[in-house]
Parts: C-alpha cells; sequence; structure tokens
C-alpha cells in the first residue's frame, strides 16, 4: 500500500505529459525531447507503434536517460515489457491492452501504471483496476487518432467527480483551449501534435504550460 501510494504521489505533480511519435514531430525525436523537457515538460511517454522491438527498446533507454537528467518522468506507451527492460517509470495503457494488474505484474513495483478512457463507463473500469492515473478524451478531437469520438469538456468533468487520482485531459490540446480543460477538472494536459509537430517545441511547452 505504501509503495503504491508513492507511485501515484510521483505522478500527481504532473501538469503537462507530452506524447512523442518520431513520424509526427517536425524535428528530430531526441531533439524533440529535449526541447520539451528544457521548455518545462513534466513527463514524456513514447508512442511508437512501427518501430521494430529493438529499436524501441533503444529509443526508450534513451529517452529515459534524457527525462532523468530533467527531473522528468519517462513512460513507455502500450509495452510494459520494454517499460521493466528501458527503466522507465512506467507504462500507458489503452483500452485494448492489458489490464493494469496485469501490466503492473511486468513493470514491477514502484511504477506508474496509467490508461485511457473514452467514457464515463470506461473511466469507472480504469479506476476499479487500479490505475494510477486516467487519460480522458479526445476531449477536443485529435487528428493524430481521428477514430475516437470527440468526447467534450462535460466527459472531464463527469470523470473529475469519481476520481481522486491525477486525471489527464487528452486530444486536440493546443495553447488555446489548455485552459479549458485544466477549468472543466482536469489535473494535467496531455498533448502530442501541438507540440511535437511544432518548429520550436519548447515554446509551445512554454505556452501551454502558461495558458493551462
Amino acid at each position: 500500500i505504501e509503495i503504491r501510494a508513492q507511485v501515484v504521489d510521483r505522478f500527481g505533480s504532473v501538469g503537462l505529459y507530452v506524447l512523442l511519435t518520431e513520424s509526427l514531430c517536425r524535428l528530430p525525436i531526441l531533439e524533440t525531447a529535449r526541447a520539451v523537457l528544457e521548455g518545462g515538460a513534466d513527463a514524456v511517454q513514447l508512442r511508437e507503434k512501427d518501430k521494430s522491438d529493438g529499436e524501441l527498446l533503444a529509443l526508450a533507454r534513451d529517452l529515459r536517460q534524457l527525462c532523468h537528467q530533467h527531473s522528468a518522468l519517462f513512460l513507455m506507451n502500450d509495452r510494459a515489457d520494454l517499460a521493466k527492460l528501458s527503466g522507465a517509470d512506467g507504462v500507458h495503457l489503452g483500452q485494448e491492452d492489458l489490464p493494469v494488474g496485469e501490466a503492473r505484474k511486468l513493470v514491477g513495483p514502484g511504477k506508474v501504471v496509467g490508461k485511457s478512457s473514452h467514457s464515463l463507463e470506461e473511466a469507472q473500469r480504469v479506476l476499479e483496476e487500479g490505475a494510477d492515473y486516467i487519460a480522458v478524451g479526445s476531449v477536443f478531437g485529435s487528428r493524430t487518432k481521428p477514430l475516437v469520438v470527440r468526447s467534450g469538456l462535460e466527459l472531464i468533468s463527469q470523470v473529475s467527480l469519481i476520481c481522486e487520482r491525477p486525471l489527464m485531459a487528452i486530444g486536440g490540446i493546443d495553447s488555446g483551449n489548455a485552459h479549458e480543460a485544466i477549468h472543466a477538472g482536469a489535473n494535467g494536459l496531455a498533448v502530442c501534435r501541438a507540440i511535437v509537430g511544432a518548429q520550436n517545441p519548447h515554446d509551445q511547452v512554454v505556452k501551454i504550460n502558461e495558458k493551462g
């Protein structure tokens, strides 16, 4: 119980959580990561679907080292096994990935396990599974995941009423709407394209942090 409480506390201070996908980065991925960390991102997630396991592991280790140099958390998307091998701080799961409890067995104690939800019912199940944080969206719609239905700010408000763990708003968030997600009840913001696809990711992080 004490270890679990420490895990939640580690993620509790995350305000801006940047999702890295190489194909969406305007700059090289490690250069992008360095820029967002220098800009003030609290956590970085590696979200790659098309790389080989060997490539993914090598990249994850580089990113973990970079994140830790900037006192930021590093998480893997989907892959609890590679999170463990790379020394990541945790793993983020989708609805079709492993249950939280099974992923926790792979990553080990003292690691963060978060999960996405796209409805109030999914959010309730994620909380029952014991996720350390929950990502809710797609709040404003997402070009990264166009098949995920836009949930709007109302879902953030609804989930915030039943969630005592960190709640990350995700989906179409940028410097123009970040404050709306926080006002609706999100504790932090998970952002991809608006930051990594920018010519100057550092400045976008600064702008979103100011607005959020």
